[in-house]
């Protein structure tokens, strides 16, 4: 073993230089580490040992250097009682070393796009606040040790080239990414994450103590901040948030004096053709307008299924229809076909997460089981876009996990920046129903993605980011429904374990297919995700008559666990304008 260990050393300081003795050092410790572990649980009578499996396989260029590491890795790390799981194992590597060094040999893979070595990194982007920035540093630390396990649990390299005959043969392509659901704790972070990461942050620059409830010298104003200030809720951050008098202002066009789609068109009777009719020679106009403003102000009231797409898209890119005038920020064929390309040529370790995540929505979901091949091709493809970080707003970008390579160049991984995140698939989803042709989808997704969904799984103090969102919530629920929330918390209900979800999916998969794109179209239209926590609160304002009778925490989790038949619109409306005495 020591023999084997030198000419490593060797061959690898002689192939990568001065990182070559590092890295390979890095290697022979990590292993030792792990015998001794293995020695540990033998003399504890453990049943199952550790199978050491090296992530950095990309590393051997070298015959003689991968022979020498894999009799190595087999001879002390094979398991006596299971000598045909040692003997697949070393196969399977010797199999993946011999297709690296073939590609390698052609020219057209590098070594530094292949061998992704430790350490992890992580970059946080333009956050003012130091304790929202602690919190991140935490959060995204623990994000890039899950990733780092993974690749090593799992034996997957970061990046690898895929095997020629998946690359010639698109069929056997799709046919070999297609797998069963992944297991929840696989993916790198999921909703449960996030809501940890909200209800630990403290503002250590803040003091709630000495808020007065009932002052008789302050005005009402003072006395409505006063309650809201109590950190009542998983929220414990003092941000700025409106009221719903304010948004009645502001989403003016939700007044019930505007005829809205998603009510108006659900009535019974002759006026709902005639509306409709003129809904849809409204859009005609508006598209051959070209003025973007036009478009969200279209939106607003709601789009009509056969225009969505064009309405979204001129709203969204301010050009005319697909493939008129593609805008800097559109895709183009071209460009999605090279992205497609790269899909086809290098596998990525979060491949597994994605595909699992498509399989999950398609699987369980019966809104979106027809859709697994669109769904599949456009997170992978998003995964490998590296022009995002050009297309987020000025001054801000969400955290970016990193790895260096074996050159010491620091790269995103993977390589768009995005990380995987359980519930990444359903923002996407909806949109199946709205694109057919994959150019048009992935060009609306990436759009959708980079100037809105990006927030919903990004803890920071932006004004549409996730925890302005959440606390928006939690201070209207204690404003203006009070009563409510004090029931709830008597209960022991923490009412944000259940919008959390809602919020952070953007209620895809939650409410019916049209029922998300309507609520969509008035996110484009008044350029907010503020209209996600009001719909959310509608919900509860709808459901509080259950609420209120429900005397267990079991009774009042299932009177919102099933929201799948509710009108959202109707209910967003009848909340911000027909219950006045809550405002």
């Amino acid at each position: 073993r020591d023999q084997a260990e030198g000419r490593v050393r060797k061959l690898l300081c002689q192939l990568i230089g001065k990182g070559g003795i590092t890295c390979t050092h890095r290697l022979i410790v990590r292993e030792r580490h792990r015998e001794r572990e293995r020695e540990r649980n033998r003399k504890h009578n453990m049943a199952d040992h550790l199978v050491v499996r090296m992530p950095q396989i990309s590393l051997f260029d070298d015959d003689a250097v991968a022979g020498a590491f894999m009799a190595s890795t087999s001879s002390t790390c094979a398991t006596p009682s299971r000598p045909t799981k040692a003997e697949t194992e070393s196969a399977r590597k010797q199999e993946a070393a011999e297709r690296i060094r073939e590609s390698i040999s052609r020219g057209s893979i590098s070594k530094a796009d292949l061998a992704r070595s430790f350490p992890m990194a992580y970059t946080l982007h333009n956050e003012p606040l130091d304790f929202i920035r602690t919190s991140q540093a935490a959060f995204w630390e623990r994000v890039s040790q899950r990733l780092q396990t993974l690749c090593e649990e799992m034996g997957v390299p970061f990046s690898s080239p895929r095997p020629p005959a998946d690359v010639a043969d698109k069929k056997r392509f799709y046919e070999r990414v297609s797998c069963e659901p992944l297991s929840p704790s696989i993916f790198l972070y999921d909703q449960k994450d996030l809501f940890h990461e909200l209800s630990g942050i403290q503002n250590t620059n803040y003091a709630f103590e000495g808020v007065v409830l009932h002052s008789p010298e302050a005005g009402a104003e003072q006395s409505v901040w006063a309650v809201s200030a109590q950190p009542w809720g998983i929220v414990k951050v003092a941000l700025e948030t409106k009221t719903l008098r304010q948004y009645r202002e502001l989403l003016a066009d939700f007044d019930p004096t505007n005829e809205q789609i998603g009510i108006d068109d659900v009535i019974v009777g002759g006026t709902c053709d005639a509306f409709m009719a003129q809904k849809r020679a409204g859009a005609e106009q508006v598209l051959l307008s070209h003025q973007s403003a036009r478009a969200r102000a279209y939106c607003r009231t709601g789009c009509t299924r056969a225009q969505r797409g064009d309405l979204w898209h001129l709203a969204l890119f301010g050009a005319g229809p697909f493939g008129a005038s593609a805008g800097p920020t559109e895709v183009t064929s071209a460009l999605f076909s090279r992205l497609q390309q790269r899909v086809f040529d290098q596998q990525l370790l979060t491949d597994l997460l994605l595909v699992g995540e498509v399989a999950s929505i398609c699987n369980y979901d019966d809104c979106f089981f027809m859709f697994p091949e669109q769904l599949r091709m456009c997170l992978l493809v998003l995964s490998r876009d590296t022009d995002l970080h050009r297309l987020y707003p000025p001054g801000f970008m969400p955290p970016v996990v990193q790895a260096r390579t074996v050159t010491g160049e620091t790269v995103p991984f993977p390589p768009s920046g995005v990380t995987p995140f359980r519930g990444i698939g359903y923002f996407a989803a909806p949109l199946c129903f709205v694109y057919t042709d994959d150019v048009k989808l992935y060009s609306m997704f990436r759009a959708m993605y980079t100037q809105y969904f990006y927030n919903l799984h990004t803890v920071s103090s932006a004004p549409q980011g996730l925890l302005r969102l959440c606390l928006l919530f939690e201070t209207l629920l204690q404003r203006h429904y009070s009563p409510l929330f004090q029931h709830l918390q008597s209960l022991g209900f923490v009412p944000m374990t259940v919008v959390l979800p809602w919020i952070t999916h953007a209620f895809a998969g939650f409410l019916e297919a049209e029922q998300v794109l309507l609520l969509w179209d008035r996110i484009i239209g008044f350029d907010t995700l503020d209209i996600l926590p009001l719909a959310a609160l509608s919900i509860f304002s709808f459901r509080q008559a259950a609420l209120f009778q429900a005397s267990t925490l079991v009774a009042a989790q299932k009177a919102l666990s099933d929201i799948k038949a509710l009108r959202i619109i109707s209910l967003l409306q009848s909340c911000l304008f027909v219950e006045k005495d809550k405002i």
